[in-house]
C-alpha cells in the first residue's frame, strides 16, 4: 500500500494530527472504494481493526486479505449481537474499531455520501469512545463501481478533529444517535468535493 499510495495515487494527508495513536477509537470514514482501510491506514499508520460486510468474506482474494487483517463480519441488514460484543470488545482493550456508516460503498456518481446509518454512532455513544471521522476525496472518481481496477491520480485523506460522544448525552434518547450521526456526515462532507475533483488542501 505504501508504493501504491506514493508512486500510483500520490496520497496526500491532511491533518495527521487528528488521526488517533493509541488507545481506544472509532474511526469513521466515508466509503468510495475498496481500498478505504488501507487508505486511512496509511494515513494513520497505527491498527485499526474494521467491521466489514460478511458477504465479502466469501469472496475470493477480498475474502481471505479481510481475514488475515482481522476483520469483524457483519450482517448489513441486522447486525448480530455477536458482531456488536465483539466491537465493544475491542475498544474495552484499548483498541481502535474502523466502521463504514454508510454501510456500503458510495453509489455510483455520488462523490458525498450515502444514507448514513446509525450504528457507529450508538455503539460511541454507549461506549463514551471518541470519534475520528475521515473523508476520502478522490478515489470515487479514480475508480467506479464499473471500473475492473483503480486508475492513477491524486487522492486527499482528510483527518478531522475527534467527536466526544460526551457531547450528544442531553435531549430525547431516541434522537441523541441521529444528531450524532449528522455532526459525522456533515464533517466527512466538509472533506468531499461535490464534484470528486482533487484540490489540493490549501484550496479549501
Amino acid at each position: 500500500m505504501r508504493f501504491l499510495a506514493v508512486s500510483y495515487f500520490k496520497v496526500e494527508v491532511v491533518g495527521r494530527e487528528h488521526a488517533p495513536q493509541r488507545g481506544s477509537a472509532i474511526v469513521i470514514p466515508n466509503h468510495p472504494s475498496f481500498l478505504d482501510p488501507f487508505l486511512v491506514g496509511w494515513g494513520m499508520r497505527a491498527w485499526v481493526t474494521w467491521m466489514a460486510w460478511d458477504k465479502a468474506f466469501d469472496w475470493p482474494v477480498v475474502g481471505p486479505i479481510m481475514n488475515s487483517m482481522g476483520a469483524v463480519p457483519v450482517n448489513l441488514e441486522r447486525a448480530s449481537s455477536e458482531s456488536l460484543k465483539t466491537a465493544y470488545a475491542i475498544l474495552k482493550a484499548d483498541r481502535m474499531l474502523g466502521l463504514f456508516f454508510e454501510g456500503k460503498r458510495t453509489v455510483e456518481g455520488n462523490f458525498q455520501l450515502n444514507d448514513p446509518l446509525q450504528g457507529a454512532a450508538r455503539i460511541a455513544l454507549r461506549t463514551g469512545v471518541p470519534i475520528y471521522p475521515v473523508s476520502l476525496a478522490g478515489i470515487r472518481r479514480l475508480w467506479g463501481y464499473s471500473s475492473a481496477g483503480p486508475k492513477p491520480g491524486p487522492i486527499t485523506v482528510t483527518f478531522h478533529p475527534p467527536i466526544d460522544p460526551a457531547d450528544f448525552r442531553r435531549g430525547p434518547r431516541c434522537e441523541r444517535a441521529r444528531f450524532l450521526t449528522d455532526r459525522i456526515a456533515a464533517t466527512i462532507r466538509s472533506g468531499l468535493p461535490i464534484d470528486g475533483a482533487h484540490r489540493h488542501w490549501s484550496q479549501g
